[in-house]
């Protein structure tokens, strides 16, 4: 629908996409939904919506809503790329493979699309696939902030440093914002083990936009494996004193003292799990 010179719609678009560039995605989702109360037939506020809905972990939601936006109009090909993604996060492989077929008719020169449909073949396993066809569109846009980030996740455990160092300094001179660009280096100095200056990012990120799910989330995890030699000794500690004092009066102690023992074992391992897959 056309709405000539009312841009009233494009004015709370605007509000909205602010709300989702900081990751406030409840309240983007709100202004969405009085949105399209207001205008029903205005295709970017669903399309809007579907990516709060991405962030919210409902990707049903966000597939139903980005029909909705093709239907009032809505350019396909932006419509797809984020279909793309949401049935990628759904691991629904079949829908992935449709919508790479289907861009590849309505734009065969789009490097976003050709670098995450890369970046899903190397999530499934097709690593060699996935990593050509990640090259590609690097080569053919080496400034895309969107595909340096595919690029870096499928190749951040590789040995190549000198290919990671490369990468993080061709995003840190993107478009990208100072934020996503801190967050960047971040997730780079974690993989080389230097969590002084992962911290340190996160850190700034953080300071840039204080309700960061991503850099809190990085955060808590340092914090975590700076705490993890104290949670080990505790852990030993305990699980030792338990054993060598498990009889009591020659009588064998309840299993509920060996429940704390457990605990910071699970502990222990659930924070040696998330350092293994970052």
């Amino acid at each position: 629908m056309d709405y000539g010179i009312n841009d009233e719609p494009r004015r709370i678009r605007n509000q909205v996409q602010h709300f989702i560039r900081i990751g406030r995605y409840e309240k983007a989702k709100i202004i969405s939904s009085e949105l399209i109360s207001k205008y029903p037939e205005y295709p970017y506020a669903y399309y809007d919506m579907a990516v709060c809905e991405y962030y919210l972990e409902r990707i049903d939601n966000s597939i139903e809503l980005c029909y909705k936006a093709l239907e009032l109009g809505m350019r396909p090909v932006s419509v797809s790329i984020m279909l793309m993604l949401y049935y990628n996060e759904k691991g629904d492989f079949i829908n992935v493979d449709r919508q790479h077929d289907l861009l590849k008719t309505l734009d065969p020169n789009n490097n976003d699309a050709l670098a995450f449909y890369g970046y899903s073949l190397w999530k499934r396993g097709k690593h060699k696939e996935g990593i050509i066809m990640l090259e590609e569109a690097f080569a053919n846009d080496a400034m895309n902030p969107h595909i340096i980030g595919f690029l870096f996740a499928a190749t951040k455990k590789s040995r190549d440093n000198k290919q990671k160092e490369q990468l993080l300094n061709i995003y840190m001179s993107s478009s990208a914002s100072e934020k996503k660009k801190l967050i960047f280096a971040g997730k780079y100095y974690i993989h080389m083990k230097k969590w002084k200056e992962a911290k340190r990012c996160f850190s700034g990120a953080i300071g840039i936009d204080p309700m960061n799910s991503e850099a809190l989330d990085y955060m808590k995890i340092i914090e975590l494996k700076d705490n993890l030699p104290k949670l080990m000794v505790v852990a030993i500690g305990w699980t030792t004193a338990v054993y060598f004092l498990r009889f009591d009066n020659h009588q064998i102690l309840t299993y509920g003292y060996f429940i704390p023992s457990i605990l910071m074992v699970s502990l222990v391992l659930a924070v040696i799990y998330k350092l293994r897959r970052l």
